[in-house]
């Protein structure tokens, strides 16, 4: 006869290994995202760009951009005005604990005003650690003069950088409208891709801010 043999039923049942599955990406961070008409380009509503190409490289992106918007006073819009930056930050101040991106100054007066209300948002922001400041394309002397405002103040807060939106899009007349500035679709998407190249850059290293300007005394 033959015998049988008793085979350990852990032996049947024994698991297979196999190789472990990836985990889910870490977020990088969080970013929120505020400005006017140029910047609502990206928005859901047109463009995505904002989540398409910032989110999809795993940030936490939040957008408020809406036309007619303005730094620290009231939009220019009748009806429905939109609250200012200044504003947005106040009433969304838990958003300041991430990465801020402001673009504004398309529809405020670019004189020495400009730079005081750049200042005010600077100090709403002076908690946050990395603040973002877009650049304008300089199609007139006025904002000329706004986009060195803005560097100016950049360089007297280590939490501020400046992304150059016009020396990037200087020569791409393709990327926008034909006022200069509104953007179209493959203007929104050079953008976004512009803002996730600073803000990867900002996360690597924190400490690199805009060149400092000499103190007054």
């Amino acid at each position: 006869m033959f015998k049988r043999f008793l085979i350990p039923l852990t032996a049947v049942l024994s698991p297979v290994l196999l190789p472990a599955a990836h985990a889910e990406t870490t977020s990088r961070g969080s970013v929120f995202i505020v400005g006017d008409s140029v910047l609502s380009a990206l928005n859901p509503k047109d463009t995505n760009a904002a989540q398409s190409i910032i989110g999809a490289a795993n940030w936490e992106v939040e957008i408020n951009a809406k036309p007619c918007r303005r730094a620290t006073t009231a939009g220019c819009m009748k009806g429905g005005v939109p609250e200012s930056v200044s504003d947005v930050l106040k009433n969304h101040s838990s958003k300041k604990g991430g990465a801020v991106v402001v673009m504004i100054g398309h529809n405020d007066e670019r004189n020495v005003s400009f730079q005081k209300k750049v200042q005010t948002i600077n100090s709403q922001l002076s908690g946050c650690p990395q603040v973002f400041w877009i650049t304008m394309r300089e199609i007139s002397e006025s904002y000329k003069r706004a986009n060195q405002m803005i560097k100016t103040e950049a360089a007297n807060h280590k939490n501020v950088r400046v992304i150059d939106w016009d020396a990037e899009s200087k020569s791409q007349s393709t990327w926008v409208a034909g006022d200069g500035v509104h953007l179209k679709t493959v203007g929104a998407k050079a953008l976004a891709r512009l803002i996730l190249k600073d803000l990867s850059h900002g996360k690597q290293s924190s400490s690199a801010t805009a060149t400092p300007s000499v103190q007054k005394e």
